[in-house]
């Protein structure tokens, strides 16, 4: 299912995030150290780096690493 091509090239972009990009190496880390197998930690990380890449692309924005993204439901609910 799906472009094995296109697979592939999140693939290896998801094993080069984990060695380069901090945020996703603790992700990788923790979720080993929960015992989840290599293959389905970097198949997430490839899900993650889809998410972000779409965003860019739906934004027309420009990549920023230290952008945080506040959750509106979170912010939403602050007490007085």
């Amino acid at each position: 299912m799906g472009d094995r091509s296109l697979k592939t090239l999140l693939y290896l972009c998801s094993t080069s995030a984990i060695t380069y990009n901090k945020e996703m190496k603790n992700y990788y880390i923790r979720k080993k150290a929960e015992g989840k197998p290599s293959y389905l930690v970097l198949n997430n990380v490839a899900n993650k780096l889809l998410r972000i890449i779409y965003a860019i692309l739906e934004s027309g924005q420009k990549y920023d690493i230290n952008y945080l993204c506040l959750d509106p439901r979170i912010a939403d609910k602050k007490v007085a």
